[in-house]
């Protein structure tokens, strides 16, 4: 079952930053094998199609990448706050990492 791409912003709102991108990526997963056509006989004796399935997953996408955006956006800023170091991806560099990159800044 479908579900409209409004609910499911309201749904996304309720997720942290790492859940959201996890929707992402699974959202990607499904269109990329439909376009790979990796989809088998079977799922398209399944309503609503892959077809259907693939058009929503954009529809959903374009909800989510806003909410991605600010939720990644809010996690910075609480970083800068507790002065927390974080990767491009968002994740915390652990402190020996700091520690050399802090040791190579005095360096310079």
């Amino acid at each position: 079952m479908m579900v409209s791409p409004g609910y499911m912003k309201s749904e996304y709102k309720k997720m942290t930053y790492e859940e959201l991108i996890k929707e992402r990526d699974n959202l990607l997963a499904f269109i990329k094998d439909f376009e790979d056509g990796k989809i088998s006989e079977e799922d398209y004796m399944i309503c609503p199609g892959p077809d259907v399935v693939y058009q929503m997953n954009h529809e959903y996408l374009a909800k989510l990448a806003p909410l991605i955006a600010r939720k990644y956006r809010e996690k910075m800023e609480e970083a800068e706050d507790e002065e927390m170091h974080y990767d491009c991806a968002g994740k915390p560099f652990p402190p020996v990492i700091l520690e050399e990159r802090n040791a190579e800044e005095d360096e310079e």
